[in-house]
């Protein structure tokens, strides 16, 4: 027997019912009938136990408690039927922990058309039908229903009502209505007139109601089918909101870890961006900007190498050979009084031979390239890599033949071999220049017939030499080697050993005289031209920064020293533009996330009586209050976690293409992830939870 007792209900200072009492049995159909605005509704809302307009509430003659009765003994189906408008109604029954087969009563209620729609495409009917249908089957010992069959078709209200009669014969049914078909079949029948509850007719039962069903509980494969159907009925204002907070957060989770830390940004640089410096002192200010390409530099001396050295963010000093093989060079010999200069008379010049070999050193065809002292036919310069830097970014093709040179484009093409692929082997042969001493003084260029440039030029002799193909240069430089039309660069350590084998002992001087240069004996007056040849050295440096971010302050600072420098300049622009590039991203990427996330806010805000349509669902389902606070913080921790995990995989998707591209650099370490996390967190998981729990305190 369920009792209430000394039931009041007022309203606006108006009494609607006072001091009535209310009991049902166990089992049958209770009907509650008065006019509109009688207390029906509020009297429903009593024994539900959502308002307290009682003195005692007993069940089998004694207390209850609440919160145990409700979850295990009520189901109910008020006016307004409570569904959860993000779910078809065939996704509502994956949520029901029930053993029983819908669908005779699918069939009955006419729902077969209904499960495959969501609840704002049924009719009010229908809705009302498909709320009788989840509290059906939740099979909970009592049912309370409030005008079940308004709305209705004739037809469907009698199968309703027969529906009704069936479950009541081991259910109890309470139902408040104006239909008096279901009056006439209600074994217990109370009536609301004149602010009293008169009881009518009551059925007599000495039988108690069954035990309660077990609590019902939510697995996680519900849940996750919860969160994702979920998802489906996302309006496209909401998808397009998440896209942008997901966008927005990852480039500002970017953004804060790199003002946190520039050294990740640093070691981005580095794998995008060469470290190396090209640095030799320039021959005239006025009349040679640029390096001449063919080693007429002066050569460092051992303090200026320190002095560069010990300059900050200075990592290594290299020094930097470039040969220029474009003309024959003096042969001075060290048994002759005389030093040959086959360029001295203008007269004609030897060709410079280059020879293609294949693996088996056959030839495959040999160039002879003209050269005359003014308008050189194929100027031709000869540079080092170092093998310990990393060229990779500079290396368009690479066989498996290590140590061997790399031949810039456009030689490539005019030896024949610009499709070199990896497995072919072949061999350059060559007359080459080897550097032997750096003459000064009386070598000289002829500007005009008053004006001489005076420079260093390198001599040495002619020796045949072959040299294996490494690869070929995407261009024609290696690093910040500067490059010509046709050059090739060779091992540091190659080029070293050929310095060593031919390099002078000891420094010669030379004087010009009518019948040419000969040795300089001292016996001349002092005001003969004389050249001096000193043991060759190198007239260019490598300078290795600790970080390209660090480049340019270095280049500064040489330059201030009275040094001039060279890079890759075209690449620290594009690390200026990538870096500027980032932080205008990371700023509207920022402002972005702020009106985005208060966009979210809103939403979020405006969705929050969705968010207590889910809870009630629940609660009238029989969950308790803890598995449905954890179901609606799971499904702002399902938001959170996927949003983050697309967050990370949209970042390693830009780091990629930064890296290949070069246009952003990749700067993020473990701070970047750590960021997105944390500002994912706030957004996603604890604003929407503390609106929730608020509201959901707010409403009670």
């Amino acid at each position: 027997m369920l009792e209430l007792k000394n039931i009041k209900i007022k309203y606006l200072n108006k009494h609607i019912l006072s001091g009535a009492s209310f009991q049902a049995p166990d089992f049958g159909l209770c009907a509650i009938f008065g006019e509109s605005g009688s207390g029906k509704s509020s009297l429903l809302r009593s024994i539900l136990l959502e308002e307290h307009h009682f003195e005692q509430y007993l069940f089998h003659d004694l207390p209850i408690d609440e919160a145990t009765f409700k979850k295990d003994y009520l189901a109910s189906v008020p006016q307004e039927a409570i569904l959860i408008q993000s779910l078809k109604l065939k996704d509502h029954l994956k949520l029901l922990s029930t053993k029983q087969n819908p669908t005779v009563l699918i069939q009955k209620l006419h729902l077969s058309s209904c499960l495959n729609k969501y609840p704002d495409q049924l009719s009010g009917g229908e809705r009302k039908r498909a709320a009788l249908f989840l509290a059906l089957l939740r099979n909970q010992p009592i049912l309370i229903l409030d005008e079940p069959t308004s709305s209705q078709d004739e037809d469907i209200a009698l199968e309703i009502i027969e529906v009704l009669q069936d479950y009541a014969h081991d259910h109890l049914v309470i139902v408040a209505t104006h239909d008096r078909r279901i009056v006439d079949v209600s074994e217990t029948v109370y009536e609301i007139a004149d602010h009293q509850l008169h009881l009518i007719r009551m059925k007599s039962t000495d039988e108690q109601c069954r035990d309660a069903p077990s609590h019902p509980q939510i697995s996680w494969k519900q849940k996750l089918g919860l969160y994702l159907n979920l998802k489906k009925k996302r309006k496209i204002y909401h998808t397009l909101i998440f896209i942008l907070l997901i966008l927005s957060l990852t480039l500002t989770s970017f953004g804060l870890s790199k003002l946190i830390d520039s050294a990740p940004a640093d070691d981005a640089l580095d794998k995008v961006y060469n470290r190396d410096i090209f640095v030799y002192k320039q021959i005239d200010e006025d009349l040679q900007p640029d390096y001449s390409k063919n080693g007429s530099e002066f050569p460092f001396t051992n303090e200026e190498i320190n002095e560069i050295a010990s300059l900050e963010h200075v990592s290594t000093v290299y020094d930097n050979y470039l040969i220029g093989q474009s003309i024959n060079s003096y042969l001075p010999e060290e048994d002759n009084q005389q030093l040959e200069y086959v360029l001295s008379k203008g007269g004609d010049l030897e060709s410079r031979e280059i020879t293609l070999l294949d693996q088996d050193q056959n030839i495959i065809h040999s160039n002879a390239y003209p050269i005359d002292g003014t308008n050189m036919g194929l100027p031709l310069t000869v540079g080092v890599y170092y093998e310990e830097l990393d060229y990779t970014s500079n290396i368009a093709v690479e066989t498996h033949v290590e140590d061997g040179i790399y031949l810039s484009k456009s030689f490539a093409q005019q030896l024949g071999i610009q499709n070199l692929t990896s497995d072919e082997v072949y061999y350059i042969q060559m007359n080459f220049s080897v550097p032997q001493y750096n003459a000064y003084n009386d070598a000289y260029i002829l500007v005009d017939e008053e004006t001489t440039i005076d420079m260093c030029e390198v001599r040495g002799p002619t020796v045949n030499m072959t040299f294996p193909v490494s690869g070929i240069l995407n261009q024609s430089a290696m690093g910040a080697n500067v490059g010509t039309a046709t050059s090739f660069f060779m091992p540091y350590s190659m080029m070293q050993d050929i310095i060593d084998q031919y390099r002078a002992a000891e420094p010669i001087d030379y004087v010009s005289t009518d019948a040419g240069y000969i040795r300089y004996d001292h016996s001349y007056e002092t005001g003969a031209r004389v050249m001096h040849c000193v043991p060759y050295q190198a007239n260019s440096l490598i300078v290795i920064a600790d970080s390209a971010s660090h480049k340019q302050a270095i280049m500064d600072e040489l330059e201030h020293l009275g040094y001039h420098t060279s890079s890759t300049i075209s690449m620290n622009i594009a690390a200026q533009f990538a870096n500027n590039t980032e932080s205008n991203i990371f700023m509207l990427a920022f402002t972005a996330l702020f009106f985005v996330a208060i966009i979210f806010f809103i939403i979020s805000y405006l969705n929050i009586k969705e968010e207590l349509s889910i809870d009630t669902f629940f609660q009238r389902s029989g969950y308790d209050k803890k598995t449905i606070t954890h179901l609606m913080l799971g499904k702002y921790w399902f938001d959170f976690l996927w949003v983050t995990i697309l967050s990370l995989i949209i970042a390693q998707i830009y780091f990629r293409i930064s890296a290949n591209l070069g246009y952003f650099l990749v700067s993020a370490d473990l701070t970047y992830p750590l960021f997105l996390i944390v500002l994912s967190f706030l957004i996603l998981f604890i604003y929407p939870s503390v609106l929730y729990l608020f509201a959901r305190k707010k409403s009670k």
